[in-house]
Formats: structure tokens, C-alpha cells, sequence
């Protein structure tokens, strides 16, 4: 929370105000989110070397096997 801005007697502040379920389960929603923006982060770059990776096989095919599958 220091990352983000808010002083230690904010944080000390929303820690005794706020029951410890939520304080539970704020803490599992956060982590779940991070958990799902590596996810995705992991699979565009997956994604990108494929593209590369074929991009780089059809380079390689020569002039006939230039265009993607599906292409006229």
C-alpha cells in the first residue's frame, strides 16, 4: 500500500477499521487478478513467437509459401 501512496497511518488506519474477512479476501481477489494478468501477459507472448516462429518458417519455404494459410 506504501507503493501506492498512502502513508502508514492511513494503512494502520483502514487495518483497524476494516473487519479481517474482507481484509481476507481483499487480499485473495488481489492475488487472483495478478494471478490472471501474468496469465495473460504469458500467453500474448506465447502468441507473438508463434507469429514469429511462422513468419520466420514461410521466410525460410521461399516466394511460393510466402502467404498464410487461407490467403488468396
Amino acid at each position: 500500500m506504501t507503493r501506492l501512496g498512502y502513508s502508514l497511518d492511513e494503512i494502520n488506519a483502514y487495518l483497524r477499521e476494516t473487519p479481517f474477512e474482507e481484509l481476507v479476501q481483499a487480499n485473495l481477489d488481489a492475488m487472483e487478478a495478478n494471478f490472471a494478468a501474468e496469465g495473460a501477459a504469458a500467453l500474448e507472448d506465447l502468441r507473438e513467437r508463434r507469429e514469429l516462429a511462422e513468419a520466420t518458417i514461410r521466410s525460410a519455404a521461399g516466394p511460393a509459401f510466402t502467404r498464410r494459410s487461407g490467403e488468396d
